[in-house]
């Protein structure tokens, strides 16, 4: 009886066929001509870390002599929302903890749901190194929170409260800031 059921789905899946290996070449082309699409988790990152909205995919190198590199990728799993204002900040820091060389990247106004983003941090190291960390900082948008951008100002206000403008408000946000002590060691943060 198994088997019977078998032949008659090929049969009836044979007009089809054609059509569905054409659609699912096509998604996968488009996929992987999206810019902002990206393996999960990436190949070759080395390591990893999570915070709420974002979790990023990193690897260590020497590109040059003194010259460490961070490479990696941000991306949005879709867990709160959109992200905004994401920077990046690599520091060297000497055994006492002072910073020694530090880099910043540019920064990324938005980063859109189950999206993704590469950055790239070169810092040029004094040798007086003894560890490297990075920063990182974002605002993120929770599903449902309407006080990341509003439409009606009013309700944010308090009640009787009249607003002069139909604008939207966009009000004052503070980005949440992460640190990864000591991002390229071997031992950490790695990807499991």
């Amino acid at each position: 009886m198994r088997l019977v059921r078998r032949q008659r789905c090929r049969a009836a899946a044979r007009p089809f066929g054609g059509m569905a290996l054409l659609l699912a070449v096509l998604s996968l082309s488009a996929c992987a001509s999206d810019p902002g699409s990206v393996v999960y988790p990436p190949p070759g990152a080395a390591h990893r870390v999570g915070s709420p909205g974002l979790e990023l995919f990193w690897r260590c190198g020497w590109p040059k002599p003194q010259v460490l590199r961070v490479e990696g990728w941000a991306i949005n799993r879709g867990f709160v929302g959109e992200v905004r204002n994401l920077r990046f900040e690599l520091v060297g820091v000497d055994m006492r903890g002072g910073t020694v060389s530090a880099t910043k990247s540019p920064t990324v106004d938005r980063l859109g749901l189950m999206r993704s983003e590469p950055f790239v941090l070169d810092v040029r190291t004094h040798g007086t190194e003894a560890r490297f960390d990075l920063y990182y900082e974002y605002i993120f948008h929770e599903p449902g929170d309407d006080t990341f951008d509003s439409g009606d100002a009013r309700q944010h206000i308090g009640p009787g409260v009249q607003v002069a403008s139909s604008h939207s408000i966009m009000l004052a946000q503070v980005p949440s800031r992460f640190l990864v002590w000591n991002v390229c060691d071997e031992a950490l943060h790695r990807v499991k």
